[in-house]
């Protein structure tokens, strides 16, 4: 998904990968609370610990696969991270198609291209590769936000 918010800024964000990620972790987090019935206080306390574990990453999995663009600085949250960069340290965004993940997918992946010509693939913003010419929601939103003035 590409947006405008009104406040000017862009937001690019895989509905997908956050919302299949969030429902992992509440199956699991469901499949350990239907363990707490009947245990002892050891059991208990452990089973607690990772239900709380399981509950803050289901809220970071909602929060993740996000990327935030305004005229200051560039935010994007992953499950694990949240990184922020000035957009004086971004030439410009980028898509490819790239393999991802261990089942070796191919997915059309949005990135950052920094002044130093480094690139930053960010592996967790994808969508299915082109097909036909047809560009994808990821190419779109790359051609907005290399347009000057964006």
């Amino acid at each position: 998904m590409f947006a405008r918010t009104a406040e000017g800024r862009y937001v690019v964000q895989s509905r997908y990968v956050r919302g299949f990620t969030t429902g992992v972790f509440v199956v699991f987090g469901l499949v350990e609370a239907g363990g707490l019935a009947g245990t002892n206080r050891t059991a208990l306390v452990f089973a607690g610990v990772l239900e709380l574990a399981l509950a803050v990453l289901a809220v970071h999995a909602w929060r993740s696969a996000i990327a935030i663009v305004d005229d200051k600085d560039v935010l994007v949250r992953t499950l694990l991270r949240t990184r922020r960069w000035p957009r004086s340290e971004v030439r410009r965004f980028a898509a490819d198609t790239r393999v991802i993940g261990m089942g070796g997918w191919r997915r059309r992946v949005f990135g950052i291209v920094f002044v130093d010509g480094t690139t930053r693939w960010l592996t967790e913003i994808n969508s299915r590769p082109p097909r036909g010419g047809v560009p994808t929601w990821i190419d779109e939103a790359v051609s907005a936000l290399n347009e000057p003035g964006a």
